[in-house]
């Protein structure tokens, strides 16, 4: 991975290099950590940092939820794209319930979701 890349594209490299617990211990982690941190932009590597931030908060909360969580990281890492996370629905052709999952970005109506994936 090069400068070039995403924040998105290190995003799971470094989720593994802060994750406690697994198969590695932190002798392992350590060095990821600073591989990643070598290969990123400051930008990048900026973003990255928040996302450990959010994920420590979270940790360190009162909640076992992680959606608002989830919906924060996505926020940062897709720099204000905007879509809807919720659970799996089994008819992918299925309206999403809106009010069972998180936006990313501003919110949008079911109006404009709908003119979205009809194309117009």
């Amino acid at each position: 991975m090069t400068r070039a890349h995403s924040t998105a594209d290190f995003l799971l490299q470094f989720l593994s290099a802060i994750a406690p617990g697994g198969s590695s211990d932190e002798k392992l982690r350590k060095p990821l950590r600073n591989f990643i941190q070598s290969k990123c932009d400051p930008s990048a590597w900026a973003t990255l940092l928040a996302v450990e931030e959010l994920i420590r908060e979270w940790r360190n909360g009162d909640t076992e939820d992680a959606g608002s969580t989830i919906a924060a990281i996505l926020n940062l890492v897709s720099k204000g794209e905007r879509f809807w996370v919720g659970p799996a629905v089994e008819n992918p052709e299925a309206i999403p319930d809106f009010s069972v999952g998180h936006f990313v970005g501003a919110p949008f109506a079911l109006e404009e979701l709908l003119t979205f994936h009809r194309g117009k």
